[in-house]
Order: structure tokens, then C-alpha cells, then sequence
């Protein structure tokens, strides 16, 4: 979820929104969710 908002704020700046934000934020959410599972931290 954090990650998920430290991405969109970063995009923020350029962002054009022509579409609603739930259909631009549900690849953004998968594709972390998938990186995050592929590439596990340490604990």
C-alpha cells in the first residue's frame, strides 16, 4: 500500500489523467504486488 503511494506521488508531476485513477492504479498495484513476490526482502 505504501509503495503504491510513494509511486503515485512520484508520477504525480507528469501525470496526465484521462482515465480514472482506480483503472491506472490496478496495474500499478499488480505489477508491485508481482515484483514484491519475485523479489523478496529480507527480513
Amino acid at each position: 500500500m505504501q509503495d503504491t503511494f510513494v509511486y503515485l506521488v512520484k508520477k504525480l508531476p507528469t501525470l496526465e489523467l484521462t482515465v480514472r485513477l482506480t483503472t491506472f492504479l490496478y496495474p500499478v498495484v499488480k505489477n508491485l504486488c508481482l515484483n514484491l513476490l519475485r523479489f523478496p526482502t529480507p527480513p
